[in-house]
């Protein structure tokens, strides 16, 4: 990525439709190809998989692109560890 991705939680996804964002959540569960995250601010929201994820973690950040639905297609994500949450989230 040549850009800098600008980091964003669920209620912003509107202002980003089409654009490459960062957002961190909460795993809350996986079915087939798509995994639901509980961002920062709370919202749930709904991460189209690329295939490859590795999602290890309790806490993920999520690079992707903002679908007209307002879920993330993942290009790729790190995952943040089991106890990120506790100083960032309110979890």
């Amino acid at each position: 990525m040549d850009k800098p991705t600008e980091r964003i939680n669920s209620q912003l996804r509107e202002k980003y439709v089409g654009h490459t964002i960062r957002i961190s959540g909460k795993v809350n569960s996986f079915t087939g190809d798509t995994s639901i995250i509980t961002a920062s601010d709370g919202g749930q929201v709904l991460i189209k998989l690329n295939g490859q994820s590795k999602w290890a973690s309790q806490f993920v950040e999520v690079i992707g692109r903002v679908e007209p639905d307002l879920s993330i297609m993942e290009f790729s994500s790190v995952n943040l560890g089991d106890s990120f949450g506790k100083t960032i989230f309110f979890f």
